[in-house]
């Protein structure tokens, strides 16, 4: 028989939800717990073998830093339970960049940083096309490398720490 015959399928869900903006109250949803604990419930009949959960807060405000030191732990706990797949469901407010990255706007986001994250592309003066796909460019590399407007997680560093553990994953955002 094949190795694989007869071996039980692991597989890990975390889920996330932020909804809790103390410098942005108006963006405050109280239903995003609620969000994340429908989507739990609803892949509960498939038996998930690991289960997380992260919930923003008065009490526990989520970060960038909060969440990808989580994220990561939880990857490497899941690889080393022998877990074919991580799915991770994220719930809360997001801004889209020029060049189509998405930053999740954490706990410690303010108006200004939101505004930041949204900016079309760098101050750079079109002098042709290529100026224009370097702003592109500059764009994904600030999202890579640079340092995230503050409150901002970029879903390339959420990808990246999801792939710390050498487990297939899933993003549901």
């Amino acid at each position: 028989p094949s190795a694989g015959v007869g071996k039980e399928k692991r597989w890990s869900l975390l889920t996330i939800s932020s909804g809790h903006y103390p410098k942005v109250k108006f963006l405050n949803h109280q239903w995003t717990a609620s969000s994340a604990d429908m989507f739990e419930e609803a892949l509960a009949p498939y038996h998930p073998s690991k289960l997380g959960r992260l919930r923003s807060s008065s009490t526990t405000p989520l970060s960038a830093d909060t969440v990808i030191s989580n994220v990561e732990q939880f990857v490497k706990q899941s690889a080393s339970d022998n877990c074919s797949i991580v799915v991770v469901y994220y719930v809360g407010h997001a801004v889209s960049g020029a060049s189509g990255n998405l930053w999740l706007v954490q706990s410690d986001a303010t108006i200004d940083s939101i505004k930041d994250a949204g900016k079309n592309s760098p101050d750079l003066k079109p002098v042709s096309e290529n100026m224009n796909q370097l702003a592109d460019i500059a764009n994904v590399l600030q999202v890579k490398y640079g340092a995230a407007p503050a409150g901002m997680l970029g879903v390339e560093k959420l990808c990246e720490a999801l792939s710390e553990g050498d487990v297939r994953f899933a993003s549901v955002v």
